[in-house]
């Protein structure tokens, strides 16, 4: 295309200045497009050259965006073998760069192949959660999708090293091809194909979350092939406690408890803690692929039988800084919540276990009908000790009053097994969360599950109940 336009604006200044010559002189000049003259010696004029063919844009409505003609001919150049068993649909609107347009479209890359889906990565939370689901949904079910305005709404717009971490991930294990995938990048195209064993690792190379990551990939480890002589693995580096992400605790003691009821089974094994800001944490995984997901009926919260509290300080950081955040949170929870049995874990990590110094502390809530709800907290720099162990008892503690099943943090990481499993699933929550709601909008759209949440009566504003139903798509696994 760039020749096309050189070559043209050539031939279009060269007629313009034969157009000024002619008209300053017009006896004398002659067309530098004109040939000297012909075999019986009278001036004649060489046939003209044709302006080179173009395709036509698109017409476009209001509020919507185009896309440049060169990621069209590659989409529709490219059709993937892959058939992802799903109907295709190329109804709808484009995604448009207003918050308040839809944010998602679908469109065929060709007459045979499966649908391209646009998304507006800006819409809701509009964080990397969007690039998550969406990524490892699109693997799943083999549908290309096209990612715009990542992380527009954030102080530092676009793919942070996490991020690409994460969505490399994804691509590498199922052997797809992705573009846009460099830091800072606002943009991704990612095509899928049928996801594949093997030993695989995923390095943040900062203190990125290690539990995002796994987040991401997950849900594709699930449909990988069944373990044979070398079962899928997958190493992820990074940092296993970082703010603004579950630590990994959390991942084993109250995540890897509550999605086994769908039937999902994995190994974690901690290597090495890692921190803020170095990282250099290390987690491998080997997840247990299954056939299909159980829908889950978990509606009762019970009441709490058992509070454990565990933490943990690492590096330079002496073992009275344990002690101290375990004290102040126990002290809160027996305060708070009468009757109930309190135990303690505090743990000095050897060297070899952990990179750099740091500090955390997790207060798990066991109900008795097998609830577990959690609350953790990261020591910081100049922070008091026990203030980092009143924040984890607090959170635990809201939690619990809230009468869910599952705490906030675990309500959106459920949406994408809930969507995939075969049946109706019910899960009770406490007030829905703005990613909750973000998760069950791209599940919608791409898995096209349905969803419905409701509002329990009769509790009050503390203790704001709410049922979150899903019809899952039955997702079988290709290679059992």
């Amino acid at each position: 295309i760039a020749q096309e336009r050189m070559f043209y604006n050539s031939c279009r200044a060269a007629r313009l200045l034969h157009w000024i010559r002619s008209r300053s002189s017009p006896s004398s000049y002659q067309s530098p497009m004109a040939t000297p003259h012909d075999s019986n010696g009278t001036q004649g004029s060489a046939p003209r050259r044709k302006r080179p063919w173009r395709k036509p844009r698109e017409a476009v409505g209001p509020g919507t965006a185009t896309e440049p003609a060169a990621s069209k001919q590659r989409v529709q150049a490219d059709p993937l073998p892959r058939d992802s068993g799903l109907r295709s649909s190329s109804s709808g609107l484009r995604s448009s760069p207003v918050q308040s347009q839809p944010s998602l479209t679908s469109r065929q890359t060709t007459d045979s192949g499966p649908e391209l889906v646009e998304l507006n990565g800006s819409i809701m939370e509009g964080g990397g959660q969007i690039l998550r689901n969406s990524m490892a949904m699109s693997c799943l079910l083999g549908r290309p999708v096209h990612i715009t305005r990542i992380r527009a709404g954030r102080s530092t717009p676009g793919l942070r090293p996490q991020h690409l971490a994460g969505i490399q991930l994804i691509s590498s294990l199922c052997g797809g091809r992705l573009e846009g995938d460099y830091v800072g990048s606002t943009e991704v195209t990612f095509y899928p194909q049928a996801i594949q064993g093997g030993k695989f690792v995923a390095d943040t190379q900062t203190a990125g979350s290690i539990c995002l990551l796994l987040q991401a990939s997950l849900p594709c480890l699930l449909f990988s092939p069944p373990a044979g002589p070398s079962p899928s693995q997958v190493t992820l580096r990074g940092g296993t406690d970082a703010q603004m992400a579950p630590p990994i605790d959390y991942l084993t003691s109250v995540f890897r408890p509550i999605v086994s009821k769908f039937g999902v089974k994995f190994d974690c094994d901690l290597k090495k803690r890692g921190f803020f800001p170095r990282g250099g944490g290390e987690v491998v995984v080997t997840p247990s692929p299954v056939q299909s997901l159980s829908p889950v009926c978990i509606t009762d919260p019970g009441h709490v039988t058992k509070v454990t509290i565990n933490s943990f300080v690492a590096g330079a950081v002496p073992i009275k800084v344990a002690h101290q955040m375990s004290r102040a949170a126990k002290q809160l929870v027996v305060r708070q919540l009468d009757g109930v049995t309190v135990e303690t874990n505090d743990t000095q990590e050897p060297p070899a276990r952990a990179t750099g110094n740091g500090s955390g502390i997790i207060a798990i809530a066991e109900t008795s009908t097998g609830c577990l709800l959690a609350g953790s907290a990261i020591g910081r720099k100049g922070e008091p000790a026990e203030r980092t162990g009143r924040s984890a008892a607090e959170e635990l503690v809201a939690g619990v009053r809230a009468g869910g099943c599952v705490d906030e943090h675990l309500q959106d990481q459920l949406i994408v097994l809930m969507a995939l499993a075969c049946g109706k699933s019910v899960v009770r929550t406490g007030p829905v969360t703005l990613h909750t709601r973000t998760a069950i909008h791209v599940a919608e759209l791409m898995t096209r599950a349905t969803f419905t949440t409701r509002r329990l009566e009769g509790q009050d504003q503390k203790g704001e109940g709410h049922m979150i139903e899903c019809t899952g798509i039955g997702l079988q696994n290709k290679h059992f």
